[in-house]
C-alpha cells in the first residue's frame, strides 16, 4: 500500500532523478521484489513497476521493462519450484494460456496509443491498484 502511495505521490510531484543514476535503489526494489516472489508467491510485478516509477520512468517504460525483469524471476522460480515439485500443472496451463494473450496483446495496442495520454491514465491507475491489493494481502 505504502507502494501505491509512493507511485501517486510521484505522479504528481515528478521531480525523480533519471533511473539509470540510482543504481542503490533499484538493486533495493529487485531485492524486494524478489522477497515477494520468494516468501509469498507473489509475482513482484506491482513492486517492480511501483519501483521503476519512483525511480523516473513512465508508466509504459515501467511495465516494459518490469516484464523484462520479471522474465528472468519467473525463470529462477519456475527452476526451484520444479526441483521441489510445487508446480500444479492443470491449473498453471489455464493461467499460462491467458497470460500468454494478454502479454502479445497488450504491447500492439500500447504502440498505437499516444505515450502521454496512456502515462497520464496508467500511472495513477498502477498507484491505486498496488494499494487495493496491498490492503486486499492485509484482509
Amino acid at each position: 500500500m505504502i507502494m501505491g502511495g509512493i507511485v501517486l505521490v510521484k505522479y504528481w510531484r515528478p521531480t525523480v532523478k533519471p533511473a539509470t543514476n540510482r543504481p542503490g535503489l533499484a538493486i533495493f526494489f529487485g531485492l524486494l521484489s524478489g522477497l515477494m516472489v520468494g516468501i509469498g508467491g507473489l509475482s513482484g510485478g506491482a513492486t517492480t513497476a511501483a519501483g521503476l516509477s519512483i525511480l523516473g520512468l513512465s508508466a509504459v517504460e515501467a511495465a516494459g521493462t518490469a516484464t523484462y525483469v520479471l522474465f528472468w524471476m519467473s525463470l529462477v522460480g519456475f527452476i526451484s519450484h520444479l526441483m521441489t515439485s510445487t508446480i500444479d500443472w492443470q491449473v498453471g496451463l489455464g493461467l499460462m494460456c491467458g497470460a500468454i494473450v494478454g502479454a502479445v496483446v497488450t504491447p500492439l495496442v500500447l504502440q498505437r496509443l499516444n505515450f502521454v495520454k496512456v502515462n497520464r491514465v496508467l500511472t495513477p491507475l498502477l498507484g491505486l491498484v498496488i494499494i487495493y491489493f496491498g490492503a486486499r494481502l492485509l484482509v
